[in-house]
């Protein structure tokens, strides 16, 4: 009888560190763009220097800076860029901002486009961004036709790992791709630097559309909110 509990109370834990959880959704896109919804705007002016001050948002119970710079550009400040596609207005996916690394792709240093995030609480968190070049539903020459590899430096708590990502366009036999990684903080700045690979089939863009970073309850808050209420059930049927 006692055990039949159990199963509902694992699920109502689960339920209740879930229900904790908080996320940050950022719409990347030119200054006075259109913003997706459950997003919030981080935006920036094409062909102007990205301001080293970011932006601040209140979440996680404290001030989050974001901002994002450009590296090894050959055009300043004309390779800094934010672009809105042809595709629905509303679309996360229809602007996004980054560097044109067409000057200097393939070159040694090679261009790129980072993304630091300050102010996190330490915990456990994870991190989304969308690489997609162009809205759903567009066609025409010019229209999502970035496609290509970079490569991806994400910097936490932990340490740096590097790895490669795929900057997608809207073709529809080019599935949208993104970065996602779980990650730690312990309070200090946590950063996602995209660049080209130096290789054939590069993105002549380092770009990204949003960024979504969304807090892990700690599992031991879900373990301790469990067994207090295995212990508060045995309680009432002894």
């Amino acid at each position: 009888m006692k055990s039949s509990f159990l199963p509902s109370i694992l699920g109502l834990a689960c339920l209740t560190a879930a229900s904790h959880a908080a996320t940050l959704s950022l719409d990347f896109q030119p200054t006075g763009g259109t913003t997706a919804a459950g997003f919030q705007p981080f935006e920036v002016t094409t062909g102007v220097v990205f301001p080293a001050a970011g932006t601040n948002y209140s979440e996680f119970g404290a001030t989050i800076n974001v901002a994002v710079s450009g590296a090894n550009l050959e055009t300043v400040p004309a390779d800094y860029r934010a672009i809105t596609r042809n595709g629905a207005a509303t679309d996360e996916r229809n602007d996004w901002i980054g560097v044109d690394a067409r000057n200097a792709a393939g070159g040694n240093p090679v261009a790129m486009f980072t993304i630091t995030v300050s102010g996190l609480p330490a915990g456990l968190y994870s991190w989304t961004s969308l690489l997609h070049d162009g809205g759903t539903g567009t066609t025409g020459t010019g229209q999502g036709n970035i496609s290509g590899n970079v490569r991806t430096t994400f910097t936490d708590a932990t340490g740096i790992v590097n790895g490669t990502a795929v900057i997608s366009s809207q073709n529809p036999l080019q599935p949208t791709s993104s970065f996602t990684t779980n990650f730690s903080s312990n309070g200090s700045p946590v950063s996602l630097t995209l660049g080209t690979t130096g290789v054939n089939g590069d993105a002549i863009f380092a770009l990204a559309d949003s960024l979504v970073i969304t807090n892990i309850p700690e599992p031991s808050s879900a373990l301790l909110g469990m067994v207090g209420l295995l212990a508060l059930v045995r309680r009432r049927h002894r």
